[in-house]
């Protein structure tokens, strides 16, 4: 990894109506990994963001982005990682080879939050194979709402649900005819997955048999997150390589409405504000704000001249983006 000073420099530009700012990652000597940023996520209460690359993964006190500590990786690039109440999951592989998940239990992390001196030595932790078998990377994860079950989404054109504890498959799930980019849990049942061949599909967790397909994007579907509002029936986001971004009522084979980026890509995606608006980066660096009520986008910000590859946003509004080049940039939308 790479030790590298940043100073607060205001790089943004707001390009419709609002105020965003814009500012890299400030505050000392701050470890950034290897480029690209290839994963963000903030823990349940903010106070901690996780960044992961092909180097592995770095957890930063928040909002001080003091280093608080490691975590080991065996030889595999992180793809996704995701916070639970019990763990921390993180996710990837070596593409085309196999695919890696693994787990950072609570009492670990908590470790992390403990009052310490500023110059304190940042904690190594390890991580908890899960074992999985898959012969591409593992593109992103999701718990279900009882923690007990972690679905994973593979570009091996797979799903598996894993049972937490016994580390036993409980379904592995194929019928996607290209690669796995997304998948949420949509009732203690259903498992929602979006893919490279341009469906997003609904599927029992526990018999692995297909329910419904979803066909509404006209190219690959490059991921999808379900928003923390307790929606009945659950709302889903997702884009796709046809520069839209979608909204969905999966459970009843519905979508709501319809985002289309102007001459550009959508590269990630983050639901913000509680699930009232949706953050969009792109392959111009750009970061969006989408109104999902609306779908409008109602505020827009250049961060960088790269691509934004990962998106996490704290429960306080603030948006953190990473680039290919390694940059981590934090924008305050206002």
């Amino acid at each position: 990894m790479i030790s590298v000073r940043v100073k607060n420099i205001a790089v943004g530009t707001v390009l419709f109506f609002g105020f965003a700012s814009v500012a890299r990652i400030t505050e000392g000597q701050i470890v950034i990994p290897a480029p690209p940023v290839t994963a963000l996520a903030f823990s349940p209460h903010g106070d901690l963001l996780a960044v992961g690359s092909q180097q592995g993964v770095t957890l930063l006190h928040w909002p001080s982005q003091r280093i608080a500590g490691h975590v080991a990786m065996p030889p595999s690039s992180v793809h996704a990682i995701v916070w639970d109440t019990d763990c921390l999951t993180v996710v990837g592989g070596i593409p085309g080879e196999s695919g890696y998940a693994g787990l950072v239990q609570t009492q670990e992390l908590e470790s992390l939050l403990q009052p310490k001196e500023a110059e304190s030595v940042p904690v190594v932790l390890e991580l908890d194979d899960l074992k999985v078998r898959a012969s591409d990377v593992i593109y992103n994860a999701a718990w279900s709402v009882d923690h007990q079950r972690i679905a994973l989404a593979s570009l091996d054109a797979s799903v598996q649900i894993i049972d937490a504890k016994s580390r036993q498959t409980i379904s592995n799930i194929e019928g996607h005819s290209s690669g796995v980019t997304g998948v949420c849990w949509l009732s203690d049942d259903v498992v929602a997955s979006s893919s490279r061949d341009a469906t997003l599909r609904l599927w029992s967790a526990s018999q692995g048999s297909l329910i419904r397909t979803l066909n509404h994007h006209t190219d690959q579907t490059m991921g999808m997150v379900r928003a923390p509002l307790s929606d009945s029936p659950p709302v889903v986001a997702s884009f796709g390589l046809d520069r839209t971004v979608r909204f969905w009522q999966p459970l009843i084979g519905r979508m709501m409405r319809f985002v289309r980026l102007d001459q550009t890509v959508g590269t990630a995606i983050a639901w913000c504000d509680g699930g009232k608006t949706l953050a969009v980066g792109t392959r111009n660096g750009h970061v969006l704000k989408i109104d999902a009520q609306q779908a409008k986008v109602f505020q827009e910000v250049t961060v960088s001249d790269d691509w934004i590859v990962s998106l996490a946003c704290n429960p306080d509004g603030t948006v953190v983006c990473g680039t290919t080049t390694g940059e981590i940039l934090v924008v305050e939308f206002r």
